[in-house]
C-alpha cells in the first residue's frame, strides 16, 4: 500500500499531490480569467453607448427619394445605412466576380 492509500480506518498524513499546474486552470480555460470580464466590461459600456445614441436620436427626419419622401426615427435611418454600408462591399464583390472570366459561380 502507497502513502496515498489510506487502510479502511487511516487518514492520511498529507494531501494527495497536486496536479501539475492545476492552480491555474482557470486562467487557462478559453474565455476564462481577466480576459473574459475585460470583454463582458466592454461589451456592457459598448450597449450603454449604443442605447444612448438610440434615445438620444428618436427624432423624426424626413428622407427624400427621387420620386417622393417620407418620414421615419433617425436612429432607423442610421441603422439601415449602417447594414446597407456593411453589406454593399460583399455585394459589389460578388457582381464583379460573377463577370470576370474564369471566376466561380
Amino acid at each position: 500500500m502507497s502513502q496515498w492509500e489510506p487502510a479502511s480506518n487511516e487518514v492520511p498524513s498529507q494531501p494527495p499531490p497536486a496536479l501539475p499546474g492545476a492552480d491555474d486552470v482557470a486562467s487557462r480555460r478559453p474565455g476564462g480569467g481577466r480576459g473574459r470580464d475585460v470583454r463582458l466590461v466592454v461589451t456592457g459600456v459598448a450597449v450603454a453607448l449604443l442605447a444612448w445614441f438610440a434615445f438620444v436620436n428618436l427624432q423624426t427626419v424626413r428622407i427624400r427619394f427621387w420620386l417622393t419622401s417620407a418620414h421615419a426615427p433617425l436612429i432607423l435611418v442610421i441603422v439601415i445605412s449602417g447594414v446597407l454600408g456593411a453589406l454593399a462591399p460583399g455585394v459589389w464583390s460578388r457582381v464583379i466576380r460573377r463577370r470576370r472570366p474564369g471566376g466561380r459561380s
